[in-house]
C-alpha cells in the first residue's frame, strides 16, 4: 500500500509540471468608456474615461477621442494626445464642453498602449447646443 501511495504521489508531482496555473501576476488591463451630459446635475461635458485595473503600469498610451455629427458637420471634434503611463488601479479622466450643434453624434474613444494593448468604444449620441447627450458619468464606470 505504502509503495502505491508514493507513485500516486510521485506521478501528481511529476504531472504538476505539464499543468499550466495563470499567472499570480495580472498583467496591465486596459479599460475604456464614454459618458455625456447630465441635465439634472447641469453637467455639459462629454468625454472619457481610461481605467487600469490591472497590477502593472501600463506604458505609453496614445489616445484619440472623437465626436462626428452624422449630418451637422459643424460638431466634428477630435483630440489626440500620449500618455507616458497609467499606474494600476488608476484612471485618466478627458473632458470637454467645446462641442455645439444639433444632431445625431458618434463618440468614439480609441486608446492604444505598448504593453496592454489597444481598446476602441463608439457609443452613439445626440447633440443640443451645449449638450451632448450619451450615457451619463456614473454609468461610464460600470
Amino acid at each position: 500500500m505504502k509503495k502505491r501511495i508514493h507513485q500516486l504521489t510521485i506521478l501528481l508531482l511529476v504531472s504538476s509540471l505539464f499543468i499550466s496555473f495563470p499567472s499570480i501576476i495580472a498583467d496591465p488591463e486596459l479599460h475604456t468608456d464614454i459618458f455625456g451630459a447630465s441635465m439634472p446635475t447641469g453637467l455639459r461635458r462629454v468625454g472619457c474615461i481610461i481605467y487600469n485595473s490591472g497590477t502593472d503600469q501600463i506604458q505609453d498610451v496614445f489616445l484619440t477621442f472623437t465626436i462626428s455629427g452624422t449630418q451637422d458637420t459643424t460638431i466634428d471634434y477630435k483630440f489626440t494626445e500620449t500618455i507616458e503611463s497609467i499606474d494600476h488601479k488608476t484612471s485618466y479622466l478627458l473632458s470637454t464642453n467645446g462641442v455645439e450643434g444639433y444632431g445625431k453624434i458618434i463618440i468614439s474613444i480609441t486608446a492604444i498602449s505598448s504593453n496592454a494593448g489597444e481598446i476602441t468604444v463608439t457609443r452613439a449620441g445626440f447633440q443640443i447646443g451645449p449638450y451632448t447627450f450619451c450615457q451619463p458619468y456614473l454609468m461610464a464606470w460600470t
